[in-house]
């Protein structure tokens, strides 16, 4: 906002939305913001506000500049099997990844040479593990919350790395994942209560604050750096690049994880 930009803040909790955008206008900056109801586990969420987002940025006939994925829960427990999710009751995966990769593939066209996608990832992605059955299938699903947790994030960095892949060279999309680093906001609120509880002190302590947090997001947007699409790093923590786990860059990993994801959000290519 503060370089004139108009920023939609998307959201499941609009009021708190609000909250923020209110704040964000008392500082009188140069740009605009306005608020969008958005659940990213929720596919008809995601569609529903790409389609509106299409509308708006076709009726101010702009592009869409920068798209940040922000997807970032943990500690949630398992969701009930249902029909139509493909088994997976991993709810670290449905938001940390497929909300975030389903909304890319429908905002691309509304996208020009030069537009940004960033999504954000975690150095705990190095803890993370993708397995594939021999019919293409996400395989070996943790129960537990934290390999979940660390799992999503090496799904956000391996799909960046195929977005560079498939649409750097065609399209002029300037992909990358960010790490923002150990940030004191609400997402631990959803580990077991004792955990969350725990937390606090040491959070206060070496915990950034979510303006902190933000900074390497910022600089992945705007640095003129990072404008080239085919040499843009993978993966950014404070403000630099950092060496991702190797598994990122696998095209194979890229092509499996890219088509099993397409394949749970019904997504055609």
């Amino acid at each position: 906002m503060a370089q004139g930009a108009h920023v939609v803040m998307a959201a499941r909790d609009q009021k708190t939305c609000q909250a923020a955008a209110e704040k964000l206008r008392e500082q009188g900056l140069r740009g605009s913001c306005t608020c969008s109801p958005l659940d990213l586990e929720d596919p008809a969420s995601v569609r529903a506000f790409a389609a509106s987002q299409e509308k708006e940025l076709g009726n101010r006939k702009q592009a869409l500049a920068v798209l940040i994925n922000n997807g970032g829960v943990m500690g949630l427990e398992n969701a009930a099997p249902s029909e139509g999710d493909g088994g997976l009751q991993d709810r670290h995966m449905r938001i940390n990844h497929l909300g975030g990769f389903l909304l890319s593939n429908l905002l691309r066209p509304s996208m020009q040479p030069g537009s940004h996608i960033i999504n954000l990832s975690s150095r705990a992605h190095y803890r993370g593990s993708l397995k594939w059955g021999e019919d293409g299938q996400l395989t070996q699903h943790p129960t537990w919350w934290f390999p979940q947790y660390c799992r999503s994030k090496l799904a956000n960095t391996v799909s960046t790395a195929e977005m560079q892949r498939r649409w750097a060279k065609p399209y002029g999309i300037i992909a990358t994942s960010v790490s923002p680093g150990l940030v004191q906001t609400n997402i631990f609120s959803s580990m077991p209560w004792g955990m969350s509880y725990l937390s606090q002190p040491f959070l206060r302590l070496f915990a950034r604050s979510p303006a902190q947090g933000a900074e390497t997001v910022v600089h992945a947007a705007v640095s003129p750096e990072y404008k080239d699409p085919e040499k843009v790093p993978l993966f950014l923590h404070d403000c630099k690049p950092m060496t991702p786990l190797a598994a990122s860059y696998d095209e194979r990993n890229g092509k499996l994880l890219w088509d099993w994801s397409a394949k749970m959000v019904g997504l055609n290519e």
